[in-house]
């Protein structure tokens, strides 16, 4: 038991070692991938950690293929997170077309009710999904530990929600043609 502790208290240590050791390397790694440096700290220290939760497996790694483990959760995080960011504003320019005439700025306004209208519609998990991976910007794997779910279901009720509010919002669409 003390020997575990031990190890435990020495995986810390070997991590803490690493973070700081290479902080400024993924940082700046972060930032050449187009992220602010307050998105990229966040990442950073998310995967760190994650990794620290998972110090139990990880201590018989050498400190170079830890270094390199951390490294490619970063870039996979990352990667994550541009691909969130991404479908935010290809969903965000769909809804709110950036160059607009005063037509499109009044039937804006019209689909925006329509659009509010359809997610009162959604399962209470739906919108909570939608709400959280589209407007603050969480990840799936961070969603599903806080609704105590798998990531798989939040992508399928992410899905199923997303297909609903489409169908809702070309429903309407026709209505207002016809």
């Amino acid at each position: 038991m003390v020997k575990e502790a031990g190890q435990r208290e020495k995986a810390e240590h070997k991590i803490n070692r690493l973070f700081t050791a290479n902080y400024g390397k993924w940082l700046g790694y972060a930032v050449r991938h187009n992220l602010n440096s307050n998105d990229a700290e966040d990442i950073i220290q998310s995967v760190v950690l994650r990794i620290l939760e998972k110090k139990d497996s990880l201590i018989l790694l050498p400190d170079n293929e830890l270094e390199a483990y951390i490294m490619e959760s970063i870039k996979n995080a990352i990667k994550n997170s541009l691909t969130r960011t991404k479908q935010f504003d290809s969903l965000q320019e769909e809804f709110f077309p950036s160059e607009e005439s005063a037509e499109e700025i009044v039937l804006t306004d019209l689909e925006y009710s329509d659009i509010k209208e359809a997610v009162r519609k959604l399962s209470e998990v739906q919108r909570t999904i939608i709400y959280m991976n589209y407007y603050q910007n969480i990840e799936v794997s961070q969603i599903a530990k806080e609704l105590d779910m798998t990531d798989n279901a939040v992508r399928s009720y992410k899905s199923r929600a997303m297909k609903m509010l489409r169908r809702i919002i070309a429903d309407k669409n026709i209505e207002k043609r016809g």
